[in-house]
C-alpha cells in the first residue's frame, strides 16, 4: 500500500465519498491546573503529580476556591481533569467531610483512579484515633477512602497500578499491597525521602547514606534498588562496572518496568569526562549495567547549571528534570530554573516551562513530574506570564505538552482513504476539546486519522468520544508511514452518558503514522480527538 497523504475535507459529506477536512490541529498548549474554570486559585499549591496520559493531575493547595464551601483552613489535596475542568477533593472522607487538618505530598496511578497522600486530619476514616500522620488512598470515582499505615507515616508514593503503595513509617519505609494488606520492608532506619516504585510494586528504588552491601565506603548517599519478591539489594549509583562513586546519589526514580533508574549526584566519576562541575541527572540500564548523564543538551554539551528533580516517562525513553542551566537548549536567558525534557533516544530536549507563544518564564519553575507516556509535565512555578491574566501572584500549577516545537500528540488530518460520512470533521483533530465530529460508517467504511509527520505514535492510542453511540465495538488498525499494517485493536465507545469520554486501544508494535478506524452494517458515533503515546 503505498502512503497515505493528508486530504482536505467538507464540513459534511455522505459515506462512500472521498472526505476531506482542513490538514491542520493546534497542539496543545501550557495551561493553569490549579484553578477552577471561573477563578485562578487564591492561595499557593505545590506537589504536582499526573497520571499516565497527563489528564488528570494531583496537587496539593492552601487554596479555599476549589470546592465550595472549603472552610476547613487546612491544605487540601485536589485532583484536576485537564480535559473537563473538574476538580475533586481528595483529602475528604467518603461522606465529603474536609479534612480536620493539613494533607500532602500526593501520588497518583496511572489511570487517575487512586490518590495517595499523608495526612494529619482525624476524620478521614472512622477510628483514627492515633493522633499521627498517616497514609491514606482515595478512589477518586467512588469516593472511597482507606489508611494505608497504622502508625505516624509519610512520603506517599502510589504505584501505577494502583494497588500498591510505598512509605515512611516510624524508621522503616514499606511497600503496601491494598489488596491483600501484605506489608513489606523495603529499608530500616529509612530516611526522610520518598521511596518511587515500579508499577506492579515489585522494585523500590531510594536514597540512603546507610552502607548496605559490601564495599559501600564513599559515607554518602547512594541511590539502591530493591527487588521486594527476592529481597535482593542493589546499588545503581555506580559506574557501569559497578565502581563506586565518591558522591553518590540521590533522588531515584524508576521506569514502570523497572528496567531503568535515574537520579542526580555531584558525582564527577560515574562516566568518563563529567567535567561540568554541577550537579546532573544519570540514568542508568539496570539489566545492562550502562549509565549516561541524561542531562546534556541535544549535541551532547554538558550542562552549565544544576539539574535536579528526574522523573522517567513509563518506558524509560524520556527524562523530565529541573535546571538552572542556560545551555540545554536555544535562547535560554531568563536566568531562572526551568523544566526540560529529554528524548533519550532521539537526544533532543525541550523546555516545557516556557508560554505558548515561547516567552520564557519570569520567575523559576520546580516539582517537576512527568507523565507516564512522556508528553506532558507538570510543575510548579511563581511565573505571571506563562498564561494570559495570570494575577493572584502565588504559585500556581502548570501543565505543558512535553513535545518538540510546532509537534503535538494528536491527528493532524483526515487521510486518504476515509469513506465514513463525517459532519463537523475538524472536530476529531487536535487535543480533546469537547466539540465533536460525527461519524457515520456503513460496512467497509473507513476513517483514516494522519498524526502527522515525524509524531508517529508507538504505545496505546487514546480515543476521546461523546455518549450516545450506535454500533459500541468496531475494529482500529494502526498504519505506518508507508501505510502498511502494523497492528490492530478493537474500538469499544461503551460509555454513555453525556460529556466526553476516554477508551484506548493497546498498541505494543512498530510505530504507527496513521490510525484507521473500520465501521460496521451501520455505525453512529461522535468522536473528539486521538492521542497516540510515546
Amino acid at each position: 500500500m503505498s502512503a497515505l497523504r493528508p486530504v482536505l475535507v467538507a464540513a459534511g459529506v455522505l459515506a462512500g465519498f472521498l472526505v476531506t477536512v482542513p490538514a491542520s490541529a493546534a497542539a496543545p498548549a501550557i495551561q493553569v491546573v490549579s484553578r477552577t474554570q471561573a477563578a485562578e486559585g487564591n492561595d499557593s499549591s505545590s506537589d504536582p503529580a499526573t497520571s499516565s496520559d497527563g489528564r488528570y493531575v494531583v496537587f496539593a493547595s492552601y487554596a479555599t476556591n476549589f470546592i465550595p464551601g472549603n472552610t476547613n483552613g487546612s491544605q487540601g489535596i485536589y485532583v484536576k481533569d485537564t480535559v473537563t475542568g473538574v476538580i475533586a477533593h481528595a483529602s475528604a472522607a467518603a461522606n465529603g467531610t474536609q479534612a480536620d487538618a493539613d494533607s500532602e505530598g500526593p501520588s497518583i496511578s496511572a489511570d487517575g483512579h487512586y490518590v495517595a497522600f499523608s495526612s494529619l486530619a482525624t476524620n478521614l476514616v472512622p477510628g483514627d484515633t492515633n493522633g499521627a500522620r498517616d497514609i491514606f488512598v482515595k478512589d477518586i470515582r467512588t469516593g472511597a477512602v482507606v489508611k494505608a499505615s497504622t502508625a505516624a507515616s509519610d512520603f506517599a508514593t502510589i504505584s501505577a497500578g494502583g494497588r500498591h503503595v510505598s512509605f515512611r513509617s516510624g524508621t522503616n519505609a514499606y511497600v503496601k499491597n491494598l489488596d491483600s494488606g501484605e506489608l513489606k520492608l523495603i529499608v530500616a532506619n529509612a530516611p526522610a525521602t520518598a521511596y518511587p516504585i515500579s508499577a506492579d510494586g515489585r522494585l523500590a528504588v531510594f536514597a540512603t547514606t546507610g552502607a548496605l552491601v559490601a564495599g559501600d565506603t564513599n559515607n554518602a548517599s547512594d541511590v539502591y534498588l530493591k527487588d521486594l519478591q527476592t529481597g535482593t539489594l542493589t546499588r545503581i549509583s555506580t559506574t557501569a562496572t559497578g565502581g563506586q562513586s565518591a558522591s553518590g546519589g540521590a533522588a531515584p526514580t524508576i521506569s514502570a518496568d523497572g528496567r531503568f533508574a535515574g537520579f542526580e549526584s555531584a558525582a564527577t566519576d560515574l562516566v568518563p569526562a563529567d567535567t561540568n562541575g554541577a550537579a546532573d541527572v544519570f540514568v542508568k540500564d539496570i539489566a545492562k549495567g550502562a549509565i549516561r548523564i541524561g542531562t546534556v543538551a541535544a549535541d551532547g554539551t554538558q550542562a552549565n547549571g544544576a539539574t535536579t528533580e528526574p522523573k522517567l516517562s513509563a518506558d524509560g525513553r524520556y527524562l523530565a528534570f529541573a535546571s538552572s542551566a542556560t545551555n540545554l537548549v536555544p535562547g535560554d536567558t531568563n536566568g531562572d530554573g526551568d523544566i526540560f525534557v529529554k528524548d533519550l533516544t532521539k537526544g533532543t530536549v525541550i523546555r516545557t516551562s516556557v508560554a505558548a507563544g515561547g516567552a520564557q518564564a519570569d520567575k523559576a519553575s520546580d516539582n517537576v513530574d512527568l507523565s507516564g507516556n512522556g508528553r506532558v509535565t507538570v510543575f510548579r512555578s511563581e511565573s505571571a506570564n506563562l498564561v494570559p491574566a495570570d494575577g493572584n501572584h502565588v504559585a500556581d500549577i502548570f501543565s505543558a505538552p512535553a513535545l518538540k516545537p510546532g509537534a503535538d500528540p494528536y491527528a493532524d488530518a483526515i487521510a486518504a482513504g476515509t469513506t465514513v460520512g463525517l459532519s463537523n470533521g475538524a472536530n476529531a483533530l487536535g487535543a480533546p476539546d469537547r466539540k465533536l465530529a460525527g461519524v457515520t460508517g456503513l460496512l467497509g467504511g473507513r476513517l483514516v486519522l494522519d498524526m502527522g509527520e515525524d509524531e508517529e505514535g508507538t504505545g496505546d492510542l487514546s480515543v476521546y468520544y461523546g455518549g450516545l453511540n450506535l454500533g459500541l465495538l468496531t475494529s482500529l488498525d494502526f498504519l505506518d508511514a508507508q501505510g502498511k499494517t502494523v497492528g490492530s485493536g478493537q474500538l469499544k465507545l461503551i460509555d454513555l452518558g453525556a460529556g466526553t469520554h476516554v477508551t484506548k486501544v493497546p498498541h505494543s508494535g512498530a510505530p504507527y503514522r496513521y490510525v484507521r478506524i473500520n465501521t460496521g452494517l451501520l455505525q453512529v458515533f461522535s468522536l473528539d480527538a486521538v492521542e497516540a503515546a510515546g
